[in-house]
């Protein structure tokens, strides 16, 4: 009966059921090979003869929350054949592991739906054990990727740990998936990823990125007939630490009245004036009264914004070129840095008009990112830190709590 019950539960075959133990809450199938296992790994021949024999536990598929093992008894075979000296392969075992291949599988299918962490409890085992096995499951899924059919992608990057410690990001802007992840934010971290592209990436029309001069001279360098785009949220954030500055130099330099009005004011400064409350408007008015600079750098902050409502880029050209000259005759040594910056980047920023792309979902899946180090205490192994990245976009558990 037991025998029966290791091949249709546990697909245990070609073993000699001998009695079943019950101890310390655990289920122990004892059984030895039978002649039908008993043949040379390498050559495969059936001329052996026994040279040597261990006992190995080998962890099965758990039942009713109980722990499963099969305690095995394995030869050591010499060959007539060959003269090798080898342990018998286990069809239902990985090489030197202990645990059978169908537990292993059961312990990925619960990786999909649950953390690492919650899988270990669930089955007691460690962690590591967990992590080692879903590695290796995800080295394997992911060696290979069709580069061909990538159209649009998104680079970002984001800090791993303290200490100004990067890792930068691509993701397929149609599909959402992680296609690349490495370390840094140079123009060295992006050459593996654009050699790869270079030679099979021929769908390829643009990479949305902010103003890293690193990513600009690796996409120049290796890519460049693909279009460059500017990241509009990337310019918005340009604009608001040109108006902070501007701020905090106008606390530092107006009189005691007038700085007790500029305290504090941070958020009206950087909002939008359509999304302000009528009060916050009245007290944002006052407040660019007062100060000449932050009221011409206010101006051209919301004069900007309606670049992206053009609908055509000789339209988005024109504008731009309008703008960059009002900022240069303002006077004002940061705005006029801010549009030298503008000018020199013009070019990406209007490929936004023929390829209408941003880095708003790789910010989105930064957040995943966040979520995911923090439910595992920080990653120690990278490149398993990695191969999570690429499979995030097919998690099904919740990234939440």
């Amino acid at each position: 009966m037991s025998a029966s019950i290791l091949f249709h539960a546990f697909s245990i075959s070609d073993v000699l059921y001998q009695r079943t133990e019950f101890t310390g809450g655990k289920v122990l199938f004892h059984a030895e090979v039978n002649d039908r296992l008993i043949r040379c790994p390498c050559c495969r021949s059936w001329k052996v003869i026994k040279f040597g024999h261990k006992i190995r536990q080998i962890r099965l598929i758990p039942i009713g929350g109980k722990q499963i093992f099969l305690i095995l008894t394995t030869y050591r075979v010499k060959c007539k054949n060959c003269g090798n000296i080898r342990w018998i392969n286990l069809p239902f075992v990985d090489g030197k592991s202990n645990c059978s291949k169908g537990f292993i599988r059961y312990m990925l299918m619960l990786c999909q739906k649950m953390t690492i962490a919650e899988t270990a409890k669930l089955l007691h085992v460690s962690w590591d054990l967990v992590k080692d096995h879903h590695k290796k499951y995800l080295s394997k899924k992911y060696r290979r990727r069709d580069w061909k059919k990538i159209k649009y992608l998104g680079i970002d990057e984001f800090a791993v740990k303290k200490g100004h410690k990067y890792l930068t990001i691509a993701v397929d802007l149609e599909t959402g998936e992680i296609v690349f992840a490495n370390e840094g934010k140079s123009a060295a971290t992006l050459r593996p990823l654009l050699k790869k592209l270079q030679r099979f990436g021929g769908s390829l029309e643009a990479v949305a990125v902010d103003m890293n001069p690193g990513y600009i001279q690796a996409l120049r360098e290796y890519l460049p007939q693909t279009a460059v785009v500017f990241d509009k949220f990337h310019l918005v954030r340009l604009f608001q630490n040109t108006l902070d500055e501007l701020r905090k130099q106008a606390q530092r330099t107006t009189c005691v009245a007038e700085g007790n009005t500029l305290k504090g004011s941070r958020y009206l400064i950087l909002s939008n004036f359509a999304d302000l409350k009528e009060e916050q408007k009245h007290r944002l008015k006052e407040l660019l009264r007062i100060n000449e600079p932050l009221s011409v750098a206010y101006v051209l902050r919301e004069q900007f914004n309606l670049l992206w409502d053009l609908t055509s880029k000789e339209e988005a050209e024109r504008f731009l070129k309008a703008w960059v000259k009002d900022a240069w005759q303002s006077g004002i040594k940061i705005i006029m840095k801010l549009g030298t910056t503008i000018m020199l980047h013009r070019q990406g920023i209007l490929n936004y008009f023929d390829h209408q792309i941003s880095t708003a979902k790789v910010e989105g899946i930064n957040n995943k990112i966040k979520t995911l180090k923090r439910q595992a205490y920080g990653f120690r192994d990278i490149d398993y830190f990695k191969l999570r990245l690429y499979h995030l976009n097919q998690q099904n558990y919740s990234l939440t709590g």
